[in-house]
């Protein structure tokens, strides 16, 4: 005999619950910070790039303003390497089909108020990294329990 059981809530879908949106952080060169489910690693070495590792022009605790790693934000734009013009990052997110939800824990790191990289999206235009005698600021992920 069939009994009558309350409706069962099914587990949730890992892959389908937000990631909690860090603070920003303030970047100090070398270090790692914990980002929604990975690390982001910061380092200026002369050691060539892994994949997914961005390599940036470095000046160093001499530039003006801070490095800090953050979120994405409504409205924030930038160009990319490669790039003619600036680039909504949200029209980015659609074309890419990142989900609504994984957004706002997008890692971002800026300089003052200029964006300098983004998470798949690379490194800025103007901050790429073309060589020469200042070694470059490497800009990677690693995902915890790697």
């Amino acid at each position: 005999a069939l009994q009558n059981q309350p409706d069962a809530v099914p587990d949730a879908v890992p892959d389908a619950v937000p990631d909690a949106v860090p603070d920003a952080v303030i970047v100090e060169v070398p270090g790692r910070y914990q980002w929604a489910g990975s690390q982001v690693c910061f380092e200026v070495t002369e050691k060539p790039g892994s994949a997914g590792c961005a390599r940036l022009k470095w000046k160093g605790p001499s530039w003006a303003d801070r490095l800090e790693l953050r979120g994405w934000r409504a409205g924030d734009h930038y160009r990319p390497t490669g790039r003619r013009r600036d680039q909504k990052i949200q029209e980015m997110f659609q074309r890419a089909c990142v989900p609504s939800w994984k957004r706002s824990s997008w890692p971002i790191v800026t300089n003052g108020s200029k964006i300098i990289w983004v998470r798949e999206f690379g490194t800025a235009a103007g901050f790429e990294w073309e060589g020469g005698s200042d070694a470059p600021l490497s800009i990677w992920e690693e995902k915890n329990g790697a």
